[in-house]
């Protein structure tokens, strides 16, 4: 039979007073004992001796030299590892933690370079006999933490000390003598010193101990948060919306939901022990997400209609990531806590959640820890534990076979059946999954049915049947080709985005009469999976003569191009000017192999008048048709297109936005050309300011806010034409423009058809062109204004270096978010605005 920690350490002690030497139990075990905590016994038992390090090592056959310095050995005893060491004084801690000096002493000297009296207690387990020469039994009466001689010299001595006070004295229930309590504010600045896993222990031991409220006003209090945890000392102040935190700020609601979890502690209630991993879920990495679950509010704040923190699980994860970085938390246990505060929100939308949904959510690893962690969420606030219940339920109801069932088919099985090996094997097996968490699909048979009946086709050329991350799966597909063969209904739909919560899907395909058509949507994050429902492209590829370039030749296009070698139609890259750009790529490039857009002929259909009346948030649709030839564009034709799809649609053309960027003619001048103009947010609102002087806006305007995430303002010109003005579209006439008459230095040159309509599509990639980022970065970051040529006429007309002057004729302002642009702490961009000049000279 195995030995009791204690037990193993008496044999210990029993052999060292045989040899001569004295030897008692002392610290934390003797402390445990006195209070008469539960398990005791089991827990480590440290023993000071008179013995010599190189005499414990001759009286125990298995011992490790942890410590020998400082007169630290580690006796292997039984199974356990008991710390035995030799009495000593030390001097000269210089680093806050070891001493620089060590002289072996006497028993009594021995204690009196402890931390606090009540751990400095020693215990003679042979005799039953205790010695207290610091007090040490007095202040466990009195339930005191005190330091034991000079609270400041002691702190001095270990920076760790400071947190040890609050840690004992909040897992123990204990006070802290003023004169200690009053030292460790003076020196809590200075705990910075100690190492990250020491800081991160200490903390662990609080967080899950029986009092981790109590432990973290007592960290605040005592002036240790702030240089712990700033993150958690932020928090303070910042108002959450009383509807659904009555308990006051975020800190108050972290400390609040602490507090509930010590109470469902002492009532052995913590863990939800119906639902299979949860039964002990109280551990470092539930205790961490818990503190930092509402980490990033402080960054996220914001008020509209009422208080909100959108996206504040997003920045809570990256928070979390850097505070376990900095305490040193493995990689395993950092990515969990991060995974946890991530999805501590997604538990509010259980009720509306597909059982396939709500099936993966139920096998995320941490998901036992994220139930836990959402219990207390809401005893900390509102109250509302629905969604608990309901998980509770639905888990009993799921077992732990449903929710986990064995796959159908694996990617063998359907390349035995001809399909090639590549990305769409996993989106397959990912439909057949879906289905079977669905409970459509259950067998081997019904899942091989299910793909010979045409479920999931993909085509035969080099293109997957996918669009951005869209699934097809079988009644939906088949529906919506029956809807779609006598038309083709697209549309471009937004809404209300609250800063950096938007979800946004986008699709770009040309149709067979050789128009663009570009379709893209956002909504609120909690609309995500319906959105993605909903908006559905089928693209069956037809293939063309020509082949697509190498894949050595993806510098030339950037992501685009790697995605389009790779088969992939993803959402942002491909844009609705792509032909276009082709077009130019091959003007650089002639050995280029590409007679037609290797995706030329394609037809891509979206159920579009399902998506009307789905959505609560959708406030207006917006359709784009534009010739893929550069030819007419005008504002008219626009017009007309979206009057035309509007009665198609069913809804009045008021509902539809038209973007003023497509409203660009084409370039009769082959001599005129763009510039780039990179400068600081305040040089850009300087122009913004004098544009709106001279164009005589009407005073009603929106004030113009340049560094918001998404910010849309309009303003209406004299006439009553509206425009819009965003960092993404403008388009203007600028006859009284203080920029009419350019003089700037070219620093990059590209041959391009000037004539090729839609010209500043080229402004969102300077990259392309070949422009060295590292000119780039110094015009971002000149202080003044840099322009860059973009777009020019013949090649050799202008070089490097040259100064080029002209007439603006337009302006479009955007925030830069491109190569060698960086986003400011303060929340500022860069930016850019890109200005066209016509019949431009060169100048000496």
């Amino acid at each position: 039979m195995r030995l009791s920690a204690r037990e193993a350490a008496l044999a210990i002690v029993r052999r060292l007073r045989e040899r001569g030497f004295e030897a008692y139990f002392v610290g934390g075990c003797v402390r445990d004992w006195l209070l008469g905590r539960e398990g005791y016994e089991q827990r480590n038992h440290d023993i000071a001796t008179s013995a010599s390090p190189d005499e414990v090592s001759r009286l125990f056959p298995r011992v490790v030299p942890v410590g020998r310095r400082f007169g630290v050995m580690l006796v292997l005893q039984d199974g356990h590892c008991v710390d035995v060491a030799t009495f000593r004084t030390e001097t000269g801690y210089r680093d806050g933690r070891r001493p620089t000096g060590v002289r072996f002493s006497s028993r009594r000297e021995d204690v009196r370079r402890r931390d606090f009296t009540i751990n400095g207690l020693l215990y003679d387990p042979l005799e039953d006999r205790l010695l207290d020469y610091v007090g040490g039994r007095a202040d466990i009466r009195a339930r005191t933490i005190r330091a034991i001689g000079d609270p400041a010299v002691r702190f001095a001595e270990d920076r760790l000390r400071l947190l040890r006070a609050v840690r004992f004295a909040s897992t123990l229930g204990f006070s802290i003598e003023p004169r200690t309590r009053a030292a460790v504010g003076e020196h809590a600045p200075e705990i910075g010193v100690v190492s990250g896993e020491r800081v991160r222990d200490e903390l662990l031991k609080i967080l899950i101990g029986p009092r981790a409220g109590e432990g973290l006003l007592l960290l605040d209090e005592t002036g240790l948060l702030g240089p712990l945890l700033p993150e958690v000392q932020a928090m303070k102040g910042v108002r959450q919306p009383p509807r659904f935190h009555p308990e006051g700020d975020v800190f108050r609601h972290t400390v609040r939901l602490f507090e509930e979890k010590d109470r469902l502690q002492a009532e052995g209630t913590l863990e939800t022990r119906d639902v299979p991993g949860a039964e002990e879920t109280w551990d470092a990495v539930t205790a961490f997400a818990a503190l930092l679950h509402d980490a990033g509010k402080p960054v996220t704040f914001s008020v509209r209609d009422r208080i909100r923190f959108d996206g504040h699980q997003i920045e809570g994860a990256r928070i979390a990531r850097a505070v376990c970085d900095r305490l040193r938390f493995p990689s395993r246990e950092r990515e969990m806590i991060a995974d946890c505060v991530e999805n501590h929100m997604a538990f509010l939308d259980v009720a509306r959640m597909r059982e396939s949904t709500l099936k993966r959510l139920m096998r995320r690893r941490t998901f036992p820890r994220e139930l836990t962690l959402h219990r207390l969420d809401c005893l900390a606030s509102d109250g509302n534990l629905d969604a608990y219940d309901t998980l509770r339920r639905r888990c009993r109801e799921f077992g732990e076979a449903r929710l986990s069932p064995p796959p159908l088919l694996t990617g063998r099985d359907l390349m035995a059946m001809g399909w090639r090996e590549g990305p769409g094997i996993g989106r397959i097996l990912a439909a057949i999954e879906e289905e079977q968490l669905m409970n459509r699909l259950s067998t081997r048979e019904e899942a091989l049915e299910w793909l010979r009946g045409g479920a999931f086709r993909l085509p035969s050329g080099p293109f997957d049947a996918t669009n951005g991350g869209a699934t097809f799966r079988g009644a939906t597909m088949h529906e919506m080709i029956r809807r779609m063969q006598a038309h083709e209904k697209f549309a471009e739909f937004f809404v209300p985005v609250d800063e950096k919560t938007e979800f946004r899907d986008a699709t770009y395909f040309l149709r067979e009469d050789g128009t663009f058509v570009f379709s893209e949507g956002y909504c609120h994050e909690p609309e995500k999976p319906l959105l993605e429902r909903h908006l559905v492209s089928h693209i069956v590829f037809v293939p063309e003569k020509g082949e697509v370039p190498p894949y050595a030749k993806k510098k030339i296009f950037g992501q685009a191009y790697e995605n389009l070698t790779k088969g992939i139609m993803n959402t942002q890259p491909l844009n609705m000017f792509y032909p276009l750009q082709l077009k130019r790529y091959l003007e650089i490039d002639p050995s280029l192999d590409v007679q037609k857009p290797p995706f030329a002929r394609y037809k891509a259909m979206v159920p579009v008048d399902s998506l009307v009346g789905h959505f609560p948030h959708l406030h207006s649709m917006q359709a784009i048709f534009a010739r893929a030839d550069g030819g007419d564009k005008s504002a008219s034709r626009i017009k007309r297109s979206v009057e035309a799809s509007a009665e198609f649609l069913g809804i009045a053309p008021e509902q539809f936005g038209i973007s003023g960027s497509l409203s660009i003619g084409t370039y009769e001048n082959p001599h005129d050309l763009d510039v780039v103009i990179y400068a600081s947010v305040k040089e850009v609102r300087r122009i913004v300011d004098y544009l709106y002087k001279v164009t005589a806006v009407k005073e009603e305007r929106k004030v113009f806010e340049f560094g918001k995430y998404w910010p849309i303002r309009y303003w209406e010109w004299v006439d009553g034409e509206k425009f819009m003005f965003c960092p993404f579209f403008s388009y203007q006439n600028l006859d009284e423009c203080p920029l009419r008459d350019f003089t700037c230095e070219v620093i990059g040159a590209v041959k391009l058809d000037a004539r090729v309509a839609d010209h500043t599509y080229n402004a969102y990639n300077p990259t392309i062109l070949g422009l060295d980022k590292v000119k780039l970065d110094g015009a971002s970051r000149s202080g003044g204004m840099r322009l860059i040529l973009y777009h020019g006429g013949e090649r050799g007309d202008y070089a490097e270096g040259d100064r080029i002057a002209g007439e603006a004729t337009h302006v479009l302002v955007r925030t830069f978010t491109g190569a060698g642009a960086t986003r400011r702490q303060s929340g500022e961009y860069e930016a850019l605005l890109t200005v066209n000049i016509g019949d431009v000279k060169k100048v000496s």
